[in-house]
């Protein structure tokens, strides 16, 4: 789990890695920006990164591997994250807006608070080659266990994913669509479910109330 260090300016506010300070009183955002997206990519392994309250805008974060690390209150705009690995990191309170996750493994995941704007989550499918004949690998998105309560989903697709176990308790849906998931056990109590559909996704067991 990440360590958190307090902002010098005493805000009470943590410090985001590689700086004395938080989002709020650092100079220069974009400078911090780069040097997350460095710590990032050196080895595409992430660990006990704070990134809270940073502007994330067209940033590719494919085939990297995240664990025990925070985006508080961050945003993210038009980014990429394909065959992303992620464990145990937290998005709370966060913007995500024209970003797409393909084929990526995120389990124990909190979205809480966070809102969604023309969001895409899907599988990915690499042509290959078995035994000398074509045959396309699949990468499924999966998001099992991944906490949405409160979340704020709009205009959004889940194609193909796996949402087992997962949590949208009082979160706001409109007009998206769950394409061919499996959403057994998933909780969806207290949702506004305008405008969403589950199209051929699987919800066995699926609770949208309480049961006295």
């Amino acid at each position: 789990m990440f360590t958190l260090r307090p902002c010098e300016a005493g805000c009470g506010r943590p410090a985001i890695s590689g700086s004395d300070l938080c989002a709020v009183h650092i100079a220069d955002r974009n400078r911090a920006v780069s040097h997350v997206m460095t710590l990032i990519r050196q080895g595409n392994t992430a660990e006990n990164i704070n990134a809270s309250g940073l502007d994330f805008e067209e940033e590719d974060f494919s085939g990297c591997s995240f664990s025990g690390c925070t985006f508080k209150k961050a945003k993210f705009t038009s980014c990429t994250f394909t065959k992303t690995f992620m464990r145990m990191v937290f998005f709370d309170s966060v913007d995500f807006t024209n970003c797409k996750f393909r084929g990526c493994d995120m389990r124990y995941i909190s979205f809480a608070g966070s809102r969604f704007l023309n969001v895409v989550f899907k599988e990915m499918r690499e042509k290959g080659y078995e035994n000398g004949k074509q045959k396309d690998r699949i990468w499924e998105c999966e998001l099992e266990n991944c906490n949405f309560t409160g979340a704020m989903i709009s205009d959004c697709a889940f194609n193909d994913a796996s949402l087992k176990y997962s949590r949208f308790i009082n979160a706001d849906f409109s007009h998206s669509v769950f394409n061919n998931c499996d959403v057994k056990m998933a909780l969806f109590i207290e949702s506004r479910l305008e405008g969403l559909t589950f199209k051929t996704s699987n919800e066995n067991q699926a609770v949208y109330e309480l049961i006295d």
